[in-house]
């Protein structure tokens, strides 16, 4: 990230927190702290720690390669089209239900401004197009494409 001893900016923190789509709870979850540590991460109330940014790092170099991921299915689908949950629970197992809906959106926004005709929906709505359920899931990008975690 942005210091050169490693150590990294509350408002960087935040900003990229918000940007991957991770939610508080989800960042405490991710780096085993609780979520009044990010809050005050977030706040600038506490410096955070060089392992918490390395594992930001981590983080945003994994999402890159999940939006390349998702950008690589779409450039070879007819009609690239991903689908996207309002909840975490709603999702299917796996690294993207972990991370959370919110991350899954975010990398499919990122997916989007990459590859332009992309469609962004949710299950019901992406039905609309293909016609019926098992179609969508059987051609809609979903988690499935996105590469293991290291």
């Amino acid at each position: 990230m942005s210091e050169g001893d490693g150590a990294v900016r509350s408002g960087e923190f935040k900003t990229w927190r918000e940007r991957l789509g991770l939610t508080i709870s989800t960042m405490a979850a991710l780096l085993g702290v609780s979520e009044t540590t990010v809050k005050a991460w977030d706040k600038g109330r506490h410096r955070i720690p060089v392992g918490a940014a390395e594992e930001v790092e981590l983080l945003r170099a994994y999402t890159r390669r999940c939006v390349d991921a998702v950008v690589d299915a779409a450039t070879q689908a007819e009609t690239p089209m991903v689908l996207v949950w309002h909840l975490t629970e709603e999702m299917p197992p796996g690294p993207a239900r972990t991370l959370g809906a919110t991350w899954w959106r975010a990398v499919a926004a990122a997916a989007q401004e990459r590859v332009s005709g992309i469609a962004i929906g949710y299950a019901a709505e992406l039905d609309e197009v293909t016609g019926s359920r098992d179609r969508t899931l059987s051609e809609a990008i979903g988690p499935s494409v996105l590469p293991p975690p290291k």
